[in-house]
């Protein structure tokens, strides 16, 4: 049939308006409006315009005005029919700047409408703080709230932008998600000719649903017809090799399989922490049936916690991590093989089975899932900080604000906290570390646990000078033997020799000379460089101390570097990372690290320095043996049980159910 003209679209409704009864009219005018769009014109920048029109029918009022003897309640159900439409139906966007600009928009001229928005880099500020800025609204968009209310009392409280619907590209939901896989995990302009999505406001525009109570994440035409990595231009996905039957890197097997994509583009929006406030997601398109149930498991068992404890927000990143550095070789190997092994279809339900279902139990204590009546029993300010922990976003400056110790400044044995002290992320002059600044300042750096955060700074308060001052010095961590500081360390010498706090690069060269030109650390490969040095010190000096307390340190020490480093199942870290958090005591953030999606809590060094020590040729200590829970016990031992802990952190240690 062919399509009706504007003319005969106006004669039809005229013809309609005059013969139908009401209740079929009714049922006809929503039709005739159809689907409409939420519209931004910036064109006289500064000044823009909000609209929500459907585009084939631009202006339904001039041809209701037209339309001759028309009953009176024709005019009265339009107007309530488009701001219903307005403040009701799903808005689709289907590209990235009518969506972050809308939201905006709103945010800064119709603030009594829609809260504020974290706005995730200083690019925004040009549009923010500029004060010729302005906003107009066409009908049905209702600037004025008294207005809105007047003709939709019940609607009152809505903004129009609670459903959300995205149908946007592979790359553009890069952007929207900072997802970083590589050749994306380049922000623009570092890398010349790389393939970033350009619009600068587009990356981390997550943030912009914020308020949206449902979700649709549509995954259709625009999605798949659109290959992320085509044009790129980063030299490594551009390589040829006489060896693969395809021509260049870029287009090797199994980069753009949706199933893996979409996981990939899901999880950096859990993790940054986008999803978890929306009561209602819809995942639509083309989606392998793996992903669907996987991320429908996800939000089920987390609006399950969000239903036991009421009020309280958990961001529960107890999921499948991309790894960046797996990613750089999918699709190559030494055959040549082009079928695609089943472990890299990402299937939650045989991959995470094992060992990530045990941390998926576990971990979330450390993480901020604190008990609802211990948080009674806490001031405010300390409950809220237990549970809205997470990483600091990439837009914070502290990540690239690195120097050094100066001069009047303290530092301890441990790079760690020497790193996140280098980088501001706590006290810099290394002097007053209170545990509640220690544990968002670890949570923030290195997505630490509060858990193991609350140990270890328990255990320093009792090496200051003043245990029940509620605080302590970095350097009072120097002490040797208590609490933190033994022999054999990976990067430092033994106190029998020198000052146990700086870092000795012969010593350190020792350690890291046993992975022998490989790329990234292991499980194994640590374990054997660990022996090596306790080895070393054993023979060297003659006052070595290692008993079951330094062993599991030694292990645990370990354990958070590649926790931290690279994932806290896995262990798999760049070298590059490990190198640059010893050697210059500096976080690897412009090397391309990020923390790891799971936080590094207790349980979760556990489960590792079991691994490492299993994996270990070092014969284990007569009547020791290594368990899940020996590095929580040495903790609990070096601050005197339980009851100590809980009076040193004041509460914070029964909250977090240690």
């Amino acid at each position: 049939m062919a399509p009706i003209s504007r003319i005969d679209n106006e004669m039809t409704f005229q013809i309609a308006a005059q013969n139908l009864p009401p209740e079929l009219f009714l049922i006809v005018l929503q039709q005739w409006l159809g689907q409409q769009r939420i519209g931004i014109d910036g064109s006289a920048h500064p000044h823009y315009t909000l609209s929500y029109t459907n585009p084939e029918n631009i202006d339904p009022f001039a041809t209701i005005s037209k339309t001759s003897n028309a009953p009176s309640f024709i005019f009265q159900e339009y107007f309530r029919s488009r701001i219903r439409s307005w403040l009701t139906d799903a808005k689709e966007f289907s590209d990235p700047t009518t969506f972050y600009m809308s939201h905006l928009l709103m945010s800064l001229k119709m603030k009594d409408r829609i809260g504020w928005y974290y706005l995730p880099n200083q690019s925004w500020d040009a549009i923010c703080q500029d004060p010729k800025l302005s906003l107009s609204t066409k009908f049905p968009v209702i600037n004025d709230h008294g207005a809105q209310y007047a003709r939709m009392k019940h609607l009152s409280s809505l903004h129009g932008l609670e459903k959300i619907k995205l149908d946007f590209t592979a790359e553009q939901y890069f952007a929207m998600f900072d997802v970083a896989v590589p050749p994306f995990h380049y922000r623009d302009g570092a890398v010349a000719g790389d393939n970033l999505y350009r619009d600068e406001f587009c990356h981390g525009a997550g943030h912009f649903l914020l308020h949206t109570q449902e979700l649709e994440i549509h995954f259709g035409d625009a999605y798949k017809q659109a290959n992320p990595w085509y044009d790129v231009q980063e030299a490594a996905w551009c390589e040829t090799n006489p060896s693969w039957n395809y021509a260049e890197a870029r287009l090797r097997p199994h980069v753009c399989d949706s199933g893996l994509v979409i996981d990939w583009i899901l999880e950096y929006a859990w993790y940054n922490g986008h999803l978890q406030h929306i009561k209602k997601i819809t995942l639509t398109g083309d989606i392998q049936t793996w992903v669907r149930e996987k991320w429908y498991d996800i939000f089920k068992r987390h609006a399950m916690y969000l239903e036991e404890y009421p009020g309280l927000y958990y961001r529960i990143f107890a999921v499948y991590e991309p790894d960046p550095i797996d990613l750089e070789t999918i699709g190559i190997d030494e055959e040549g093989d082009d079928e695609q092994d089943e472990a890299e279809t990402y299937n939650p339900f045989e991959l995470i089975r094992n060992m990530r279902s045990t941390l998926v139990t576990t971990v979330l204590v450390g993480a901020g899932v604190v008990s609802a009546k211990g948080l009674l029993d806490l001031p405010t300010d300390i409950a809220n900080l237990l549970t809205s922990l997470a990483p600091a976003p990439a837009s914070d400056p502290r990540w690239t604000n690195w120097h050094p110790a100066s001069s009047g400044d303290v530092r301890s044995p441990c790079p760690g906290l020497n790193a996140l002290a280098n980088h501001d992320f706590i006290h810099r002059n290394g002097r007053n570390m209170t545990i509640p600044h220690l544990i968002a300042g670890l949570a923030a750096g290195l997505n630490m646990g509060a858990d193991f955060t609350t140990a270890i700074g328990a255990a320093g308060l009792l090496s200051s000078p003043n245990p029940l001052g509620g605080s302590f010095d970095l350097d009072d961590l120097s002490m040797h033997n208590f609490p933190i500081e033994h022999d054999a360390s990976m990067s430092r010498q033994d106190a029998y020799f020198a000052n146990p706090q700086p870092f000795h690069n012969p010593t350190w060269q020792q350690y890291i000379s046993l992975f022998n030109g490989k790329e990234r650390t292991d499980i194994p490969t640590a374990s054997k460089a660990k022996y090596a040095r306790t080895t070393d010190s054993q023979k060297r000096n003659p006052e070595f101390v290692y008993g079951a307390r330094e062993a599991v340190l030694s292990y645990g020490e370990n354990a958070l570097y590649l926790s931290t480093m690279g994932d806290p199942v896995t262990g798999k870290a760049k070298l590059e990372y490990v190198r640059s958090l010893f050697e210059m005591e500096k976080l690897p953030f412009e090397l391309g690290w990020r923390p790891s999606v799971l936080p590094t809590t207790l349980p979760s060094l556990g489960l590792m320095i079991v691994q490492l020590q299993s994996s270990s040729p070092e014969p284990l200590l007569e009547g020791v043996k290594i368990v899940a829970d020996s590095y929580k016990d040495v903790f609990f031992a070096i601050v005197g049980g339980s009851n100590i802990l809980g009076n040193l952190t004041g509460g914070i240690s029964e909250a977090l159910g240690l």
